[in-house]
């Protein structure tokens, strides 16, 4: 392969235990995914994460996540983490292309500002769901409450990351979203704040 062809192999693995795909109440899903390529150079990339299910009194439910990854290699950017994988009010990439010029909201005043594509990409969440209306048989629609916030982390080793070389600040984030999921014959879909922060694109 010369600069101009591109190259990409990828496999992983799964371990679910959920009793639902859609809303679950109870069980773990861990995964572990790794992708291997060529563009002028060898690069590869690895992501893990991990969801925690746990059913609390009243039928509300409470999810613990972790997502984590890191990229070797001088991969192109399109192969790097990108803020919209992380963050809900950033589109995320849609068949692997992204359409969206907005950074990270940088709530807690640090160098993630600067960040769109990077090596290395962590996320630790938490959310709470209230089932409004269960799933039955004769009935396939199904509605839950959620809120829920988490830490994002987005950044390169090596490099600066704020505007100010002696200050490169922490390139960490802090999400919080809420609002409602509906599961209907075609899927699930969602209304949230986040949905409101990706009308507008600065």
């Amino acid at each position: 392969l010369n600069e101009g062809w591109l190259g990409v192999a990828s496999a992983g693995v799964e371990f679910d235990t959920r009793n639902d795909p859609a809303f679950p109440s109870r069980g773990v899903r861990a995964s572990l995914h790794g992708r291997a390529g060529w563009l002028g150079g060898p690069f590869a990339a690895v992501l893990t994460g991990f969801e925690n299910y746990v059913r609390l009194p009243f039928g509300h439910v409470l999810q613990f996540n972790l997502r984590a990854g890191a990229v070797f290699g001088d991969a192109p950017f399109f192969e790097r983490w990108f803020i919209g994988d992380l963050h809900p009010y950033v589109p995320e990439r849609s068949l692997g292309l992204n359409f969206a010029r907005r950074r990270g909201p940088n709530l807690l005043d640090g160098s993630i500002r600067e960040q769109r594509y990077e090596k290395v990409a962590g996320r630790l969440g938490v959310e709470y769901r209230v089932p409004l209306k269960r799933r039955t048989a004769a009935d396939p629609y199904a509605v839950e409450l959620f809120v829920g916030a988490a830490l994002i982390s987005l950044g390169t080793p090596g490099e600066r990351g704020g505007a100010d070389a002696l200050d490169p600040g922490t390139p960490l984030d802090l999400a919080v979203d809420a609002g409602l999921r509906i599961e209907s014959k075609i899927g699930v879909m969602g209304l949230s704040l986040g949905n409101l922060f990706l009308v507008v694109d600065p």
